[in-house]
């Protein structure tokens, strides 16, 4: 079995995961011919992708609720036009159901939003280190920016594997200096 996660954004990715949650791929978004042909030839067809929506907050600008709306309605065609199952999820869904720190809710401020994407970040790249997910000295560069669109996209698609594994994430198994790190315990859903 194979899952897929997307975000959507700007600098987002699509990223594949096997059965027991490892990474097989991760895929950015630079343009849309190019991500429609790198994921057509992927070797699998994902059991679901897990597609963030995201919707435009009171208050935005008119030009990046253009973009996410656009963004949103490139990667709803390519999958559909890969007969590819597609389930949304709100990020505030993905986030309490994957990471050990729940989503508060209400407006965050810049610098929560930022700190937000370096826990989740630090997150993926030690859930799955065999992932590209680079980054750089530079707190708001173009590879910072990918990296987030990576972790989100494989937080993601672990979110889709545990919903379709019935997957639980269990916070007090696992301990490492100080950190507390997310174990799953594989509990295939009975039929």
């Amino acid at each position: 079995m194979v899952f897929a996660g997307v975000d959507p954004g700007r600098y987002g990715a699509i990223s594949f995961l096997d059965g027991r949650g490892r990474c097989l791929e991760i895929i950015d978004y630079r343009d849309e011919l190019d991500i429609a042909y790198k994921i057509s030839v992927v070797p699998w067809k994902p059991s679901i992708v897990m597609l963030e929506f995201v919707h435009p907050f009171p208050g935005e600008g008119v030009k990046s609720v253009h973009s996410l709306s656009q963004n949103l309605g490139i990667w709803k065609g390519i999958l559909a036009m890969l007969k590819w199952p597609v389930e949304e999820v709100s990020p505030m869904k993905w986030r309490n159901a994957v990471l050990d720190s729940p989503s508060k809710k209400g407006k965050k401020t810049a610098q929560e939003k930022k700190e937000a994407k370096e826990k989740i970040v630090f997150f993926a790249r030690r859930k799955w280190p065999e992932a590209d997910i680079e980054i750089s000295e530079k707190r708001d560069s173009e590879m910072n920016k990918r990296a987030s669109g990576k972790a989100d996209s494989l937080c993601i698609a672990e979110y889709g594997r545990m919903k379709w594994m019935n997957v639980k994430k269990d916070l007090n198994k696992w301990k490492s200096n100080g950190e507390l790190h997310i174990l799953t315990e594989l509990k295939i859903r009975k039929k």
